[in-house]
């Protein structure tokens, strides 16, 4: 279906609280990268900038507190996966993260599923130390973080 179908329904099935249904909507939608980045770029008076994409912090909110509310009290994978890629949404857009829109909303997710996790941590200093040294063949560049699976 076209992807601003996928998104009208799927944002309609979150508000109607149908987490199920806008959690595969939504989260085809973004593994698919139908959405975009959270930033786009636009043209203006022949002037071109980069804007944030409410679309997409919309979605990736949604989809997160999808994941969530199906997964209730209890610890799920998707939960986890939630709360692991939120985590990599700070660390790589810090206090961007939703935009102007959109980042009150995540900060209220984020007090919720990782309250005393700092993005500006030094990550060395808050996970144990390896055993084994990383393996030469590990890739020097991070991947580019995927939205937890629906």
């Amino acid at each position: 279906p076209d992807p601003a179908v996928s998104l009208g329904i799927g944002l309609i099935a979150y508000d109607l609280g149908n987490y199920a249904e806008s959690q595969k909507r939504l989260g085809q939608l973004l593994t698919d990268r139908k959405l975009g980045t959270p930033t786009i770029e636009t043209t203006e008076n022949g002037e071109t900038r980069v804007v944030e994409n409410d679309q997409y912090w919309e979605a990736t909110l949604k989809l997160l507190r999808s994941n969530v509310a199906l997964a209730g009290d209890g610890q799920s994978e998707a939960k986890t996966q939630s709360k692991n890629y939120l985590k990599q949404l700070y660390v790589r857009w810090g206090d961007q993260v939703g935009g102007k829109k959109w980042g009150p909303e995540f900060q209220k997710l984020r007090q919720e599923l990782i309250p005393n996790f700092d993005p500006n941590a030094d990550p060395d200093a808050t996970t144990a130390p390896s055993t084994a040294p990383a393996a030469p063949d590990s890739p020097a560049e991070p991947v580019e973080a995927t939205p937890p699976p629906q």
